[in-house]
């Protein structure tokens, strides 16, 4: 009944000035004032376009942009103020406003937002707060606190003598154990879970980034310590854990059970995006983005939507800082970036290993490509310095190493072997004609270069293997063995050398 008597009161005093006789005698008088009666008019289109205009309508004016709906909301606050000037100004219309029970319609009117106002919002004293809440609130509050109370008595006489008895008492309550935790927390979820059934609804607990507490068996352990809360009716639990932890699901207790096996009732796993869903993430991010650069983000990322939105924003910032409308020089800059970042990471790794007098060859070819990468320009037909540097770090072999040594520069060479492609297809020109020849292959997919990416972090070795498949249909020179061979000379740094891109 609530919503009957605000909306009552919120209209009837409308209503009554059409049923007043005092009131319908200075209606002649309003007809009659063209510039009222349009404002009115006027205010009532802006306040129906204001609903109704769409999220990304902007009027410009030079070099401001200000959103319609800003502009409407704006006319609809102070047209009323224009109307209430021109009726108070006009003798004729004035008595519309200086009638002598618009103070009972003014308070009426009141009353009735009110009301609305608190059946939007109820207060605590109409609506109190429920059963359940409140048992939640004293769960949380017993884990939080600890109870105690005292109680002292004295008694005292004259300044001569003094007689007096003092007793305390403290109360503490005992911390929960386990097993009583768990069945207080199991019946209040029976209880949410029963009555939220009841309406018709669902309770799903949510935990998620369980891989952030660190290792895969501190993951699993956290999973064994949450068992005991699992399995309660009509409650669900949503918990989201890195592929090595799920793994032990999927296998279906090969070799042997786990926690996740006893735990979890199903495992949704979440695959890599296609070329075709990294491209509407993509083009809904930025609106007219090329397919190309929508390829090289894809191919980058591996398809991981994260890494996906975060290389296609830094697409966006290379183009904007550098000024760089060509493909080849924006593709260049991006993939040279993050090469350079990635490498600088395994020589990190690379100085922690003992290596021998016969490691300098390919030591030094990585030394070079590293000093190639940090003076390299995004102009093409700069690149060649580079990808020689590129090719003869890919191809070096070296005998005699140990498994970790040889384990850290095997993945170095297949992500740069991958960089070195992925420079090839997108750093040449005509990339929409050679991609359609590729098409012609099985290898040729565009989609397979975020599959090596992917396959990356199985074995470097089958990520070579299907990069050499992906060169071929592309119709890309194989990289040789014999690339170690030709002299590469270290660059010196970069400076202003170059007048369209020099370095700051």
């Amino acid at each position: 009944m609530l919503w009957l008597g605000s909306y009552t009161f919120t209209l009837g005093p409308f209503l009554s000035l059409y049923f007043d006789p005092d009131m319908r005698h200075h209606y002649v008088a309003l007809k009659e004032s063209r510039w009222p009666t349009l404002l009115i008019c006027a205010w009532g289109l802006c306040l129906l376009a204001q609903r109704n205009v769409p999220p990304q309508s902007y009027l410009r004016m030079g070099r401001w942009a200000i959103h319609k709906k800003t502009i409407y909301r704006t006319l609809t606050r102070l047209l009323p103020f224009a109307i209430l000037a021109l009726l108070a100004t006009a003798s004729s219309t004035r008595p519309l406003l200086t009638d002598s029970e618009h103070p009972i319609r003014i308070c009426v009117f009141l009353l009735g937002m009110l009301l609305v106002t608190l059946r939007r919002r109820p207060w605590s004293f109409l609506r109190p707060t429920p059963k359940l809440v409140v048992a939640c609130r004293n769960h949380l509050y017993r884990l939080q606190t600890v109870q105690s109370s005292s109680a002292a008595l004295a008694t005292s006489g004259t300044r001569l003598l003094t007689l007096g008895t003092t007793h305390t008492s403290a109360l503490t309550t005992v911390p929960p154990n386990y097993p009583a935790l768990v069945a207080e927390f199991r019946t209040l979820l029976r209880r949410i879970g029963r009555e939220e059934s009841s309406w018709g609804n669902r309770v799903v607990i949510a935990v998620d980034e369980v891989d952030r507490l660190g290792t895969e068996a501190q993951a699993l352990a956290f999973l064994s310590e949450i068992k005991g809360i699992l399995g309660v009716p009509h409650v669900h639990y949503l918990i989201s854990v890195a592929e090595d932890v799920g793994a032990g699901f999927v296998r279906r207790g090969l070799p042997n059970r786990d926690v996740t096996d006893s735990s979890l009732d199903d495992v949704v796993h979440v695959r890599r995006c296609t070329l075709g869903e990294s491209a509407k993430i993509l083009k809904r991010r930025a609106p007219g983005i090329g397919d190309a650069y929508i390829v090289l983000a894809h191919a980058l990322s591996g398809g991981i939507p994260r890494d996906l939105i975060r290389y296609g924003r830094r697409l966006v910032e290379i183009r904007a800082a550098a000024e760089l409308v060509e493909l080849p020089e924006v593709a260049q800059a991006l993939i040279v970036e993050e090469l350079s970042e990635t490498l600088a990471g395994f020589r990190t790794l690379l100085a922690k290993q003992q290596w021998g007098p016969d490691t300098h060859g390919v030591l030094k070819s990585f030394r070079s490509l590293a000093a190639h990468l940090r003076a390299a320009c995004p102009c093409p037909d700069q690149a060649e310095p580079l990808r020689l540097a590129i090719a003869v770090f890919v191809a070096y072999e070296v005998e005699g190493l140990a498994d970790e040594p040889r384990r850290l520069l095997d993945e170095a060479a297949a992500y740069t072997c991958l960089s070195l492609t992925l420079l090839d297809l997108f750093c040449r020109p005509a990339f929409n004609r050679r991609r359609g020849q590729a098409a012609r292959h099985a290898d040729g997919d565009p989609d397979l270069l975020a599959e090596a990416r992917q396959e990356l972090a199985v074995s470097p070795y089958s990520a070579r293997a299907l990069i050499d498949d992906i060169r071929r249909a592309w119709e890309l020179d194989p990289v040789s063995a014999e690339e170690p061979r030709l002299t590469v000379t270290i660059p010196p740094p970069r400076g202003a050398a170059c007048g369209r891109h020099p370095r700051a």
